[in-house]
């Protein structure tokens, strides 16, 4: 971990050195790893940091990514994809290690024998996902043949399942029990059957030629 941080603090002091005050993406609150490693890495380098969102915690990704390319934001962070280090520059550490690579699914109360049968991926292919309209996921899910719908907003997602429009949402390994908890009004659960599971290192972004 040591060295992990070393390493993510001696390449944004090569991004920020010219920079008074770093703009991420998060929120003060944020309990994030992402944020949290940010955080420290910018506080170890001696770095001030604002949050253009602090008051918008759902700010949509795609409205992200085009603050970073005008320079309204320095830092984001994504599941990496073929487009998004074509369009930002990718600082190459994978900050999960590989864990949100590691999907369970957020699924219904009442459908919790929902996946007792699947043993395949055919058998998967028989439901539906939900996922972010631009989420690097999107595209894997849907080039493996699974069903997915779609929504810019992240927060709809879990209304969108409620409300039966698809059958589960699939989530980090280390994303699911909290996110149940801040909607428990919506009665969600993970799904104790299946993992699925792809490559899906996570990085920090930035403009490109900053």
């Amino acid at each position: 971990m040591v060295k992990f941080l070393s390493g993510v603090t001696l390449i944004l002091l090569s991004f920020c050195s010219v920079a008074t005050t770093v703009k991420l993406q998060s929120y003060s609150g944020d309990t994030s790893l992402p944020h949290n490693l940010l955080k420290a890495a910018l506080e170890r380098a001696g770095l001030d940091y604002s949050h253009p969102f602090e008051s918008d915690k759902d700010v949509a990704n795609t409205r992200i990514m085009n603050e970073v390319k005008s320079g309204g934001m320095d830092v984001m962070w994504s599941m990496t994809s073929r487009e998004l280090e074509n369009d930002f520059q990718a600082i190459y550490f994978p900050i999960f290690r590989g864990m949100m690579g590691m999907r369970l699914a957020i699924i219904k109360e009442s459908n919790a024998e929902l996946f007792k049968g699947v043993k395949s991926l055919n058998d998967l292919k028989k439901f539906s996902a939900g996922q972010g309209k631009v989420w690097p996921d999107t595209k894997i899910l849907q080039h493996n043949g699974l069903k997915v719908a779609k929504t810019l907003k992240y927060p709809n997602l879990f209304y969108m399942l409620e409300g039966d429009r698809f059958d589960y949402f699939p989530r980090g390994i280390n994303e699911p029990w909290d996110e149940i908890k801040r909607h428990e009004a919506l009665n969600l659960t993970v799904d104790r059957y299946i993992m699925i599971r792809y490559r899906a290192p996570v990085y920090f972004f930035v403009k490109k030629g900053n």
